[in-house]
């Protein structure tokens, strides 16, 4: 069970399912009892399992909590939200392809649009058998037109070095002469504050104003690939979640915290 700091249960105040509830329920409410206890952590009790079951059920986190000085059989150990699953990727159609010829993704790496807004526990395993086989199965089969891929929507910008200027995720240009570079640490700052676990419109601006006054750095070598990449995806991010107005799935709007969300289509493979 999750406590807070008085070792009180709080979950089922927030939904009936209580520990068991959707995982961004669980996460957005142990993050705003985090913030209510100015910064103390939540703990998770698992001591009424016993050391012999943790140790045998759950291996590498007992290890990781013993490693850490924390004996979870005997006392409660302090937790935080924390990026799971990314639900979005390289876009491909039903058979794993993507709009690059000879190119296909599978699992977490594709944005089949299987998982829709939230994922569910234990569909991603589901995902990767099902579209693993029939991503080998297509290697065989003659490359048709890509479908469903929404290729033809995205068209890459010209590189900043060619045009000295570039344009942020939101559409908005600057010079890049007058950016500054980042460090990852501050990227990772402003995403975890104004785009986590909830997000606002004033969040929302704020980062993708911080997201525009940097400049994606010259790829050198596999650490600053990486970090040009981060910013890109990051700027990216920021422009959907300004763009959708309303709360759907993992994609929560304190602002618009119950708000009726736009159908997505549905996809089927068989």
């Amino acid at each position: 069970v999750v406590r807070d700091r008085d070792g009180r249960r709080f979950l089922d105040e927030v939904d009936a399912r209580g520990e068991l509830a959707p995982r961004d329920v669980v996460a957005r409410a142990v993050w705003r009892r985090t913030v209510e206890q100015g910064g103390e952590p939540v703990y998770l009790d698992a001591t009424a399992l016993g050391a012999a079951f943790l140790a045998s059920r759950f291996p590498g986190l007992d290890t990781a909590c013993r490693a850490t000085g924390f004996d979870w059989s005997r006392e409660p150990v302090p937790i935080t939200p924390a990026a799971h699953y990314a639900m979005g990727g390289v876009v491909t159609d039903l058979d794993g392809r993507s709009s690059l010829p000879g190119l296909f993704a599978v699992g977490e790496t594709a944005r089949t649009g299987v998982h829709g807004a939230n994922r569910l526990a234990s569909n991603s395993l589901l995902e990767a058998a099902v579209f693993a086989d029939r991503a080998v199965r297509a290697f065989a089969a003659p490359p048709p037109q890509v479908r469903n891929s929404g290729a033809d929507t995205w068209r890459a910008r010209p590189t900043e070095a060619a045009h000295g200027a570039s344009t942020d995720a939101s559409g908005v240009a600057h010079d890049a002469g007058s950016a500054s570079t980042f460090r990852r640490d501050d990227l990772q700052a402003v995403m975890w504050e104004h785009v986590g676990l909830e997000r606002d419109a004033d969040g929302l601006a704020a980062a993708s104003a911080r997201l525009a006054s940097w400049r994606a750095p010259v790829v050198r070598d596999r650490h600053s690939a990486e970090d040009r990449n981060l910013l890109d995806l990051a700027r990216l991010t920021v422009a959907a979640a300004i763009a959708r107005h309303e709360s759907v799935g993992a994609h929560f709007r304190s602002d618009a915290p119950g708000s009726a969300y736009r159908s997505i289509p549905e996809q089927e493979a068989a």
